[in-house]
């Protein structure tokens, strides 16, 4: 029916539409890394490079030298020295995929089974709060958990319960769980801005806003990075 007219009707901003939050969880998910893909990241970065470095100076460089000081060229050396150099990269592959599996563990829990403190933290911050799901990431390094509740806020923790990161989205930090001298410096100077997100470290506290400033304080709380 090419005559006939279709009417629409708009009831939430594109922001606030499931498609839009579909997607920046996507983008998250792959702009965001977590501990344990970090370190497979980083000893990517120097495993392999090294692995193939070591295998060329087994097939070519101690053939070479082997010749050199016999005054003779040998094939049969180059060519066990090369058998030599392929094994080395055959027993490499397997000990790089044990780290990788390894650094990749990961396990649904249930709340009961998260540390004390972070029980503790969604009791007194998330009390009316759905948990989704939560899991423990179990690197090589660290051990980390991540609690997702039933709105898409997500907290992640340290090992000994600590909160790391409080991420809810599109609904304001719990006020109990943001620092008095934060809260207060965006109150003063943000009016009517929300925190979105929180996270710290051993060193720096970073907050989020709904307006997509993210301001970044000093263990002693004082601003010290206002970044767009």
């Amino acid at each position: 029916n090419l005559s006939g007219v279709i009417e629409a009707e708009v009831v939430r901003e594109y922001k606030n539409s499931a498609v839009a939050k579909i997607l920046e969880l996507v983008e998250n998910s792959t702009a965001k890394k977590s501990s344990r893909e970090k370190f497979i990241s980083k000893f990517a970065k120097y495993y392999t490079p090294a692995v193939c470095a070591a295998a060329a100076i087994v097939a070519g460089f101690v053939p070479t030298v082997i010749c050199a000081v016999q005054s003779n060229f040998n094939w049969p050396v180059y060519a066990d020295w090369i058998y030599k150099a392929l094994a080395f990269l055959v027993i490499s592959c397997p000990c790089a995929l044990v780290i990788s599996v390894a650094a990749r563990a990961d396990r649904p829990v249930t709340v009961a089974e998260l540390p004390a403190a972070a029980q503790q933290f969604i009791k007194t911050h998330f009390p009316k709060g759905k948990v989704a799901y939560a899991k423990v990431d179990d690197g090589v390094m660290d051990v980390d958990y991540e609690v997702v509740f039933a709105d898409g806020a997500k907290v992640e923790f340290a090992k000994d319960g600590s909160w790391k990161e409080i991420d809810c989205k599109y609904t304001a930090v719990p006020e109990s769980a943001v620092p008095e001298q934060i809260a207060r410096y965006v109150a003063e100077q943000f009016e009517g801005r929300r925190i979105v997100k929180l996270d710290r470290d051993r060193r720096h506290y970073e907050a989020e806003l709904d307006n997509g400033l993210d301001l970044k304080f000093d263990r002693h709380f004082r601003l010290i990075e206002i970044d767009d």
